[in-house]
């Protein structure tokens, strides 16, 4: 992130910006990979991601992908790897930015 580009205009400088996933006008999405989800070193055992949300939430995301057989996994900052509402908003935020799939 040392050269702005149309994703970055300059890396998150403060603790606060770099929990972020979308910063309007200083980053359109910032995410870190994982070795689940990087199907080019692991094409047989690689996994989608999925925004899970708190468990204060119902949500029927992941049993859905197990019965439907899609192998996913959601690594957010949570304890259970879910997201917070405000991160789901900024992720969304990101993909309309980066025209990205989720």
């Amino acid at each position: 992130c040392t050269t702005a580009d149309e994703v970055a205009k300059r890396a998150p400088e403060t603790l606060s910006e770099s929990a972020k996933y979308f910063v309007s006008g200083v980053f359109n999405g910032k995410f870190n990979a994982t070795d689940e989800n990087d199907c080019d070193a692991n094409p047989t055992t690689c996994t989608g991601h999925i925004v899970k949300s708190p468990c204060e939430w119902t949500n029927w995301v992941i049993p859905q992908a197990h019965y439907l057989n899609i192998t996913a996994k959601s690594n957010g900052p949570n304890s259970n790897g879910s997201y917070s509402a405000e991160q789901q908003i900024e992720i969304f935020e990101a993909a309309v930015a980066t025209q990205s799939d989720i």
